[in-house]
């Protein structure tokens, strides 16, 4: 459009409080191992998600956006795409590559597999399509779930009866993230979708609550970003990106900011 009509400007903007996530569900046995959780990182190259889906996104490596004062860079386990890692992982847990069907067996050949549940729209359908391509070049199956608004809700969040679950978390710009990681928010209907659990954490939440003082709650957040991806309870996606075309003639702030 500003190609053809001269007189706009472009902003593009990531929403930092918009994340998208895979929650691994931490009480099914399959996914208590938090070194199968790590392996399905290593797995998923999410530049390469965001480009085959045309989405507009910024990928994400932690619970904590990048922009955010609390966010940090030393402590985060950035799980970029590395299928040697993955697979060096997986061996370890019993499954190896068979050449022949392309996919991640155990000795009794049964495939490595787990559900996909998402509520059902279009832009749910592309991502979802596409997680399962891509999982599915790795030697992992995804059998997905599309689900109405009420399964979702009801049938699936309400009862935690899933293996991933595909979903979008809004935050705040305050860094607190008591209500998704804390182990007394695991139940209905609280936002602890995984089911993850840990004391150090549970601490480390609470302790950055108590204080006012920005440098006490800057160390326990860094701690906190150091376990949470350590444990990998979830897949950190991306954070939502828009563009805006904006005529010249009207002047605002940067939005990116």
């Amino acid at each position: 459009y500003i190609d053809e009509y001269s007189g706009f400007t472009t902003h593009t903007v990531a929403l930092d409080t918009r994340l998208r996530m895979i929650f691994f569900n931490t009480r099914k046995e399959k996914l208590e191992s938090n070194e199968v959780r790590r392996a399905l990182n290593y797995l998923l190259d999410k530049e390469k998600l965001l480009t085959e889906t045309n989405i507009a996104g910024e990928p994400s490596y932690g619970p904590i956006a990048q922009s955010s004062w609390a966010y940090s860079e030393e402590e985060v386990v950035k799980y970029r795409y590395d299928p040697k890692k993955a697979e060096d992982i997986l061996k370890n847990l019993g499954y190896t590559f068979n050449q022949n069907t392309s996919y991640f067996e155990t000795e009794d050949k049964k495939v490595l597999s787990f559900s996909l549940s998402y509520y059902d729209n279009d832009y749910n359908n592309l991502l979802a399509n596409t997680l399962k391509e891509l999982y599915e070049q790795e030697g992992v199956v995804l059998n997905l779930e599309p689900l109405s608004f009420t399964q979702l809700t009801q049938e699936i969040v309400a009862t935690r009866d899933f293996e991933l679950l595909m979903y979008e978390v809004e935050t705040t710009i305050d860094p607190d993230q008591y209500n998704l990681w804390h182990s007394l928010k695991t139940n209905y209907p609280d936002l602890n979708l995984s089911g993850y659990t840990y004391e150090r954490v549970d601490i480390l939440l609470e302790d950055a609550r108590r204080t006012r003082d920005k440098d006490e709650r800057e160390e326990d957040y860094e701690l906190f970003q150091r376990y949470l991806t350590q444990d990998s309870p979830a897949i950190f996606l991306f954070h939502p990106q828009y563009t805006y075309v904006v005529r010249d003639s009207i002047k605002i702030s940067d939005i990116s900011d």
